[in-house]
C-alpha cells in the first residue's frame, strides 16, 4: 500500500475500503487501513466477517460490546464492522472506533452480493 500512497499521497483519499476478512479485529489490512484513516483521508472502512472462517469462532469485543449482538446469530451470519469517526475521544480515528454494525442475512463470503453492496452507498 506504501507504493501506491508514496506514488499518488491522494489514492485513497474520500474512498471507502471494502475488507472481507475473517476476524477484522485481527485483520492487518483492517488494522492498517484503520492506523491510517486520517493519513489517507479516508471517507469509511467497512469489514465484513465470513461466519465459516476460523476467526469467527471467538466473539469479538466489538461484537460483544454492542447492544447489536446475538448470540444465535454469532455462529452462522456474516458481521459488519464500520469505521467512519472518532468514537473515543481520542483524537485520533483507529481500531478502536470500529464499530460492530449488526449481523449480514448470509454468511458473509467476500464473493457474496451482499458482502459488497455496503461500497456504493
Amino acid at each position: 500500500m506504501n507504493a501506491y500512497v508514496e506514488f499518488n499521497p491522494d489514492v485513497f483519499r474520500g474512498k471507502t475500503i471494502l475488507l472481507p476478512c475473517d476476524d477484522p479485529e485481527w485483520s492487518y489490512f483492517t488494522k492498517y487501513f484503520a492506523a491510517n484513516f486520517q493519513r489517507f483521508g479516508l471517507k469509511k472502512i467497512i469489514s465484513t466477517t465470513y461466519a465459516q472462517g476460523a476467526g469467527n469462532r471467538q466473539t469479538t469485543i466489538f461484537e460483544l460490546n454492542s447492544p447489536l449482538y446475538d448470540k444465535k446469530k454469532h455462529g452462522t451470519r456474516g458481521k459488519l464492522f464500520i469505521l467512519t469517526h472518532n468514537t473515543d475521544d481520542s483524537g485520533l480515528i483507529d481500531t478502536d472506533d470500529i464499530a460492530f454494525s449488526g449481523y449480514l442475512e448470509g454468511d458473509g463470503d467476500f464473493r457474496s452480493r451482499e458482502a459488497r453492496k455496503n461500497v456504493v452507498k
